[in-house]
């Protein structure tokens, strides 16, 4: 394993941050690594939406990060494992639960949720939100984290995200902004790809939208292996950044 261990994925809304973080879980479990997935949204929790056929009964994130005693056997106990996938798990909140589900929690308790997985796992992928305010799970995730994979999207409203957001991260030398891998997500063949990515400047990977993956999306099924030329050729670039960042 190499000395990169916690990435956390952030970008622009639809920028394809989630599907990013679940097949790169995907790539690392593939090569029998113990992932641990966590997945930020409280605006819209994600665990009803990519396993809608799994009921985590009392499990949730919100759960852990209000927890008095808030320890490694706490944490194994509220990963969701998807089905026969042994390698990676999940930690989210369940249908419903909103931000009045649960009381505030502190910056101190996030940061050490991702010191306790660090101790536990191969890996940890952090999906993070876009908003920032008010989340400060992905605040400390892009703060702690030993890589940040910055996602965008091949449009206007994509820069326009990152001109009023990058500022912010930069005002705070901890982010580390500067560091930031970008990947150019989702983009199509009328995208204007090339203008875009002048104007991010420095992309250095490539995740073109491929209709596969929207269906595996719309099923539940985004840890299902992807078949076509379009979804393959996501997973080689995400190979190619597993082998950069992780060695792996």
């Amino acid at each position: 394993m190499g000395s990169n261990q916690m990435i956390a994925i952030w970008g622009s809304p639809g920028s394809g941050k989630t599907v990013i973080s679940m097949k790169l879980a995907r790539i690392l479990a593939s090569k029998q690594k113990t992932v641990a997935l966590v997945l930020c949204d409280l605006l819209c929790p994600m665990l009803p939406v990519l396993f809608p056929t799994i009921d985590p009964k009392e499990k949730s994130l919100g759960i852990l990060l209000t927890k008095a005693d808030m320890n490694q056997e706490a944490i194994l106990s509220n990963l969701i494992l998807p089905n026969d996938r042994e390698f990676i798990g999940v930690l989210g909140y369940k249908k419903g639960e909103n931000s009045t589900s649960y009381p505030n929690y502190t910056v101190e308790k996030a940061a050490d949720l991702f010191l306790l997985l660090r101790h536990k796992v191969d890996y940890v992928i952090v999906d993070c939100t876009s908003q920032l305010s008010g989340d400060d799970l992905s605040t400390v995730a892009l703060r702690d984290a030993d890589q940040v994979l910055r996602s965008g999207t091949a449009d206007l409203k994509g820069l326009s995200f990152f001109d009023a957001q990058l500022p912010v991260l930069s005002m705070n030398k901890a982010f580390r902004a500067e560091r930031h891998l970008k990947a150019l997500s989702g983009f199509k063949s009328y995208s204007p790809k090339k203008e875009v990515a002048e104007a991010y400047g420095n992309i250095d990977f490539f995740l073109s939208f491929a209709e596969e993956i929207e269906r595996q999306w719309l099923e539940g099924r985004l840890l299902d292996p992807l078949k076509t030329s379009e979804g393959k050729s996501l997973v080689r670039e995400l190979k190619r950044f597993a082998l950069e960042v992780f060695d792996e």
